[in-house]
């Protein structure tokens, strides 16, 4: 879980990531995409990488999990109580969701009734380990639309 596990944590459970910065694993059902803190407050780099916050964690804390989800899956097949997520289009073309909870720290992008990515960030039981870089007081960031390439794995509020 984000800020609760390590690198170590996460190669303990899914071994050596394919490549680095971030971290890139590849499953027959899922892709896995991992970013861990620097171990810096946000400051220059976090405003290159688009970020207007960052966390005051140890390097190598685990910030966010992006899972591209290749086999067919439905929401009924996560057994997750999704009554308290809040809904928003991905955009203002196709047929795109994002179910997401602040408060759990889970965000899910539906097309159609299969899921494409599950994104795991910090909860918001975490937000005072946030930087605050101009006054924010939750985590910002350029929302990336789900493709082969980029998925959400945060918002901007």
């Amino acid at each position: 879980m984000p800020i609760e596990s390590t690198a170590n944590d996460v190669r303990k459970q899914w071994g050596a990531p394919e490549s680095h910065t971030p971290d890139y694993y590849t499953f027959k059902d899922y892709n896995i995409l991992i970013t861990y803190s620097s171990g810096v407050s946000c400051d220059a780099k976090c405003v290159e990488l688009g970020y207007s916050s960052g966390w005051n964690v140890p390097r190598d804390t685990l910030i966010t999990a992006a899972f591209m989800i290749k086999a067919p899956m439905q929401l009924k097949d996560l057994g997750i109580d999704l009554s308290k997520f809040k809904r928003e289009r991905v955009s203002d073309f196709g047929n795109g969701i994002h179910i997401f909870s602040d408060e759990e720290g889970i965000g899910i992008t539906v097309e159609g009734d299969e899921i494409t990515n599950i994104s795991l960030f910090p909860a918001k039981k975490y937000f005072y380990r946030m930087s605050k870089v101009g006054g924010n007081d939750r985590p910002i960031c350029s929302t990336k639309v789900s493709n082969s390439n980029h998925l959400s794995v945060c918002r901007e509020s």
